[in-house]
Order: C-alpha cells, then structure tokens, then sequence
C-alpha cells in the first residue's frame, strides 16, 4: 500500500490536476445520488478511478461511461443499451445505475472494500477469492487470489481518497508518547510502535455558521447568522492541535460576545443597512484573538437578519400601508388631472360652439343684407323685402318639414275659420308690410331732400 501511494504521488501529479478541473462539475451529481442512496459520500471518487471523469470513455473490454458499465450490467439496472441510444453516456442515468448497483454489492459482501472489489471484476471473482481464503471477509486476506486489476483496485481507490482528501490535513507524530512533528503531503518514514499519529487536522479553508439572538436599540428582537471561515495556519498546526481543544466554541464565544456587543447600539433597520460593519467588527475581534491558536480569519459574512415573526408582520403592513398611500396619491392626482382637463375641453367647446353660433348669426345677417340690397335694386323698398323673405322662408321651412322629416304630417288649426284666419292674418301681415314700408321710404326721402328745402 505504502509503494502504491508513494507511486501515485510521485507520477499521477498530470493526472489529478486534471481530476480537480473537473470534479467541480461532477462531483455535486454524484453527491447527490450517493446521499440518496444513503451510501458514503467517499464513493464519488469510484470514476476517477474507472474513467478519468471522462464520459466518453471506453474500456478494451467494451464498458462505457463515467461508470465504465458494461452491457450486461447496464441492462440488468435499468440502462438503456441499442443502435440508436446508449445510456451509460448519460451522467445522470448511469450515477443512479451505479449507486443502485453498489448498494447491492455492499448488501451482498457487508464490507466496501470487497463491494469495491466486486464492482471492478464482478460478484463471482470476489466470492471465489473468499472461498479460496477461507471464507474471509477481509480485503487483505482475499486479495491474494484475486485478479492482479482487481487485487490493486481497492488500494489505488484509497490512494485516489488520500489524495484528493486526506493530503489536505496534516498528521501530528509523536515518538515515545512526547510530539516529534508535524508530517506534511510526500513521503515520510514511520517507525512502527515508536511512532504513532496522535491526530489530524484539515488544512482547508473551513466554516462555522453561528446563530446569535440579540436585541436592537429600539427594543425588537432578532437573530443573526454569522458566517466564519477560517483555516489552520501550516506553520502554526502545534499551537491549533495543542493549545485550543475545542475551536468551534471558542470562535462562536468570540461572535456571540462581539455581535452582542454592536446589534444593541443599532436600530433594526441599522442593522440591516450596516451589516457589513458587524462582519468586520467580528472579524477583527477573532483575529486578534485565534492567531494566537495557529487559526487565521479568512472572512466573516453576515448571512441572514431574522427579526420577530410579529417584527415582520408589522414592517409588512407598515410598507403596505406606505405603497397604499402613495397609490392613493396617484390616484387622487389622476383624478384631478382628468377633472382639470374635462373641465378645459368643455370650457374650450363651449368656447367653439359660441364661436360657431356667432359666426353663424354673422353669416346670416349678412345674407340678408344682400337679399335686400338686391331686391331694392328692382324697386321693393327694405320693409317689402324683409316682409318677403320672412314669409318665403315660412314656407322654406314647411317644405323642409314635409320632404325631410319621417313625418308627412303637418297640424294646423282644424275649425273652419283657420283658412280665412290664415289668409286675412297674411293680408294684415302684407298690409302692414306695407304701411311701414311706405313710412321708411318717406323718412328716406325726407332725409335725402337739401337743408335749403327744408327752410323754404
């Protein structure tokens, strides 16, 4: 084992810097399906292994995939395999294949370095090897009589783990119960019985989400999610592994006492608004005091503002009341707007309909002065032309009322006398045309005569 991770670190550098470009992308597919299997989230690095992380991938034995299924697999899990579709190409449907078919391996065998193993060479190869050693159920005893693959698969799996896992955290040793050193990523020597590992600690940037309950100077209630994220400092994993036992309580004593200290000098709405000043004041009260522990402060985040259910309810009418108000303004301003405005086009059509009326008098008066400047041209005085142009448009009108109108029907006066009512009263209408008429041509003359005729 120790000859295989020496080799893999030594020559697959190449190898899994491309795995790491990579596992970004399907390293959250294959979580999600071990989690919904409820299998170790560890098995994600079973198609580092198999494929590479490449989708295309295929075997000189004809398995296909990030899985490396072969046709018989594939089909008794459920995959899809003809001329026109292959499914272990498919991410998803062969990540569900796969934990589907490694939850029965492990139901099968009851441990994952034999379920392991059946996954690379298949159930019957494993069972022979447990046969031949014994009926043992232990991987190094079997793996004598397995197949050479299938023999250094399990290990060069546990090599992959160690690499992309394990070598982020760093061993403590110590030799005859006293601490020697830290061992850091390569190869080490160990002296067996003397030295011994009294612990790791992860080299990874890692976070502790705390949820502190406080209250604000204008008396609400809320709670508050701080985000840390903080790391081992390498030179310093002595004093982080020696001097602090528990970090996430000291760092969340540290949040709680700074948080408490700035949310009551702030009103709720501060809070929110000046958060980013709470994330700093924390950060640099735990950085001031953790980097005496060999931890170092990468950020701190405020993540989440929770006031009271009550608090909410009442910012939410107080905001519904505000909008409504303001809709209300609008409204009321829209309304007058329109008032405003229907008021100006009647005043404006008031103003044209007068206009049109005048014009229309004007337009009629002098029709009439030119009516009766032509009929004084023949001989009909002004007083014989008004008396004729009222009774001609008398019967204008009575010809427009009988050809224009739905109705025929015209009402006059039914008793016997209406006819020679009417024809003695148009009589004393020319009559008396006629005696004003002869008094405007005399006043016309007489004002027409020379001031010295008068005197005579």
């Amino acid at each position: 084992m120790d000859k295989l991770l020496a080799y893999v670190l030594e020559n697959k550098k190449k190898f899994f810097r491309q795995i790491k470009a990579l596992k970004s992308f399907y390293f959250p597919i294959f979580e999600q399906y071990l989690d919904k299997y409820d299998l170790p989230v560890e098995l994600k690095y079973l198609p580092v292994i198999e494929s590479g992380l490449r989708a295309r991938a295929v075997s000189s034995e004809g398995a296909k995939g990030l899985w490396q299924f072969m046709y018989p697999t594939a089909m008794q899990y459920g995959l899809k395999v003809n001329n026109y579709t292959d499914e272990r190409y498919d991410i998803i449907k062969s990540t569900d294949a796969a934990c589907k078919y490694l939850s029965d391996l492990h139901l099968m065998f009851g441990d994952w370095g034999l379920a392991i193993s059946a996954y690379n060479s298949g159930p019957s190869a494993v069972i022979r090897a447990m046969k031949r050693a014994g009926n043992s159920k232990d991987f190094w005893e079997i793996r004598a009589y397995l197949p050479k693959e299938t023999a250094n698969y399990y290990p060069f799996f546990l090599s992959t783990l160690y690499v992309m896992e394990l070598s982020k955290s760093t061993p403590l040793q110590k030799r005859f119960g006293k601490f020697q050193s830290v061992r850091h990523s390569g190869l080490q020597v160990k002296v067996p019985i003397v030295d011994t590992i009294v612990g790791r600690l992860s080299l990874k940037i890692q976070q502790l989400d705390v949820l502190i309950e406080t209250k604000t100077l204008d008396d609400v209630f809320v709670k508050l999610k701080v985000s840390v994220q903080y790391v081992v400092i390498k030179h310093k994993v002595y004093e982080a592994f020696y001097k602090l036992e528990y970090p996430h309580e000291q760092i969340t004593s540290y949040v709680f006492d700074v948080v408490r200290a700035e949310v009551p000098k702030l009103k709720l709405d501060d809070v929110f608004v000046k958060k980013d000043d709470i994330a700093i004041a924390v950060k640099r009260e735990l950085q001031d005091a953790m980097i005496e522990y060999g931890y170092d402060i990468i950020k701190t985040l405020v993540t989440d503002i929770d006031p009271d259910a009550q608090v909410k309810a009442a910012m939410n009418r107080i905001n519904a009341s505000e909008r409504e108000k303001i809709a209300a303004q609008f409204e009321g301003d829209a309304a007058r707007i329109m008032i405003v405005e229907k008021a100006r086009a009647e005043a404006e059509s008031k103003r044209l309909q007068g206009q049109g009326i005048a014009d229309q008098r004007r337009e009629i008066a002098k029709g009439l002065e030119e009516s009766v400047t032509v009929l004084n041209k023949v001989g009909i005085n002004s007083q014989e032309a008004s008396a004729l142009i009222v009774v001609t448009q008398h019967y204008d009108t009575l010809q427009s009322l009988g050809g224009k109108t739905n109705s025929n029907l015209i009402l006059l006066p039914n008793n016997p006398q209406s006819g020679s009512d009417m024809l003695s009263e148009t009589i004393a209408s020319f009559t008396a045309s006629n005696q004003i008429g002869e008094v405007m041509r005399k006043q016309t003359i007489e004002k027409e005569k020379p001031k010295g005729d008068k005197k005579e």
